[in-house]
């Protein structure tokens, strides 16, 4: 739901319960009032159901706030429950002070030996309750917006599988992968098995449909090394390439191929300086909430520099999870950053 439709959805939603609660109370009231005072109850009860609509509204942007930045604990709901009774308190002398003010214009009379002295229960009960009610309707709401951006991220997964099958059987890398296996079984047979394995782990992972689309970061490691032991036996002493990932950075899961197009990127755009390799270094670590990976080779980002079609879509699968993508410069490298939410961690 884009936030202009759940703006609405939360508006009507709200217009809604405040027009069912000053009705209900309205209809309760009724009974205990001559038929010369009941005009003068509905303007009563409408004011209390507007305070109560502003209270509310208010209400709903602090715990907005908190819900956003915090994980649902008890320490969270407990603090929630206080602020509600806050509010509740701040709505009684809102409603109180204009019933004061507005009573001789709507001819109302106010029995100051019933005036209550102290908590009123109907306010912090109704507010508890709507909080309670807010909170459903919120988690509600994310738990459905999370499956859309699952179903998205899997839609897009093989959409990437597809594009996936056909950079790997591009002309240009597999022709060159197969000429560089020609010339090797006869000068050098072991190299040309450990490349047709290479090639083989390459398209297996290309082909196959993990659950959702996603894969651990050690299979996708594990796919781009055996990728990048194909072009480093293609270039020879002229490409190297370092892996640096936690342990526990490892074990989390990543959208299939996510890796991939940045790594086809540095090798194919990355600066290769005379009489020096050209080094490709990958990174992961885990924090606390995301895990972070990086791709850096040397060069730098031309003018007017746009991402490709590989790296578009990656930024655009890890945005549907939450996470994010970015390509920068740093210190004569070319580093292509992307974050990506825990397991179990939305962003």
């Amino acid at each position: 739901m884009s936030p202009v439709n759940a703006s609405r959805s939360g508006a009507a939603v709200q217009g809604a319960v405040w027009t069912t609660y000053g009705v209900v109370h309205f209809a309760a009231a009724i009974p205990g009032y001559l038929p010369a005072d009941v005009r003068a109850m509905a303007w009563v009860n409408a004011l209390r159901a507007g305070t109560g609509l502003l209270v509310s509204s208010v209400l709903h942007l602090c715990l907005l706030g908190i819900a956003r930045r915090r994980a649902l604990t008890p320490a969270l709901l407990a603090s929630c429950a206080v602020l509600a009774v806050a509010g509740s308190q701040a709505w009684g002398l809102v409603d109180r002070s204009l019933l004061v003010l507005a009573a001789p214009a709507v001819h109302y009379h106010i029995n100051w030996d019933y005036w209550p002295r102290g908590l009123e229960l109907d306010y912090p009960v109704m507010l508890l309750g709507w909080t309670a009610g807010w909170f459903m309707l919120h988690f509600a709401r994310e738990a459905r917006e999370r499956e859309r951006a699952l179903a998205s991220a899997q839609l897009e997964a093989r959409d990437a599988q597809l594009r996936a099958i056909a950079l790997q059987l591009n002309p240009h890398f597999l022709f060159n992968t197969l000429n560089a296996i020609r010339g090797l079984t006869v000068e050098a047979p072991e190299a040309a098995r450990e490349m047709i394995t290479n090639l083989a782990g390459v398209l297996r992972h290309a082909l196959q449909s993990p659950e959702g689309g996603m894969v651990s970061l050690s299979e996708e490691l594990e796919a781009v090394e055996q990728y990048l032991a194909i072009q480093g036996q293609r270039f020879g002493d002229s490409l190297r390439w370092r892996v640096e990932a936690d342990a526990g950075a490892r074990h989390q899961r990543v959208p299939r191929f996510v890796l991939q197009p940045l790594v086809e990127n540095a090798v194919t755009h990355g600066a290769r300086r005379e009489g020096a390799a050209m080094e490709v270094v990958i990174s992961a670590r885990r924090t606390a909430t995301q895990l972070v990976a990086e791709v850096s080779n040397p060069g730098s980002l031309r003018p007017g520099f746009t991402a490709g079609t590989g790296t578009r879509s990656a930024r655009a699968r890890l945005e549907r999870l939450g996470g994010s993508l970015t390509l920068a410069e740093r210190g004569g490298l070319v580093v292509a950053s992307l974050a990506v939410p825990l397991d179990g961690v939305s962003g």
